[in-house]
């Protein structure tokens, strides 16, 4: 939400869709899944590519060790991280979710990587606790 209230990004869960800045668009429009490879680990294959219009660019998003990482696919560079919460130990406190970028992203940029990244932690979360 901004100062005056307006909601700037949302996950419309029902629709299967982003909603950002009033625009919503599909997630089935903007999120593909690459030729999956046979994985021996049976472990789930957490890679999708993103893009929020046909001329923005292209990320994949790849979570791996209690993090979410979206590299741009035009030049391979880091754009944004969410680290994930997670208890490394039993006895101590859970390390908190956090969300950096490397730049100063636009905001719709910025709001798309954190919807995409939630979104992803939701459907991995939901498979972890499914037990997949």
């Amino acid at each position: 939400m901004d100062t005056s209230g307006r909601v700037l990004g949302k996950i419309q869960w029902k629709n299967k869709a982003f909603e950002i800045n009033g625009i919503v668009i599909s997630t089935n429009l903007i999120k593909s899944k690459k030729g999956t490879s046979i994985s021996f680990n049976f472990k789930q294959n957490w890679k999708r590519y993103w893009q929020w219009g046909p001329s923005s660019p292209r990320f994949s998003i790849k979570y791996g060790d209690h993090q979410w990482m979206a590299t741009d696919c035009s030049n391979n560079s880091t754009q944004a991280i969410f680290t994930t919460k997670f208890r490394s130990r039993i006895f101590r406190r859970p390390k908190l979710a956090t969300f950096t970028t490397q730049k100063p992203l636009p905001q719709t940029e910025a709001l798309f990587f954190i919807l995409a990244m939630l979104r992803m932690e939701i459907k991995r979360l939901e498979a972890e606790d499914s037990g997949v």
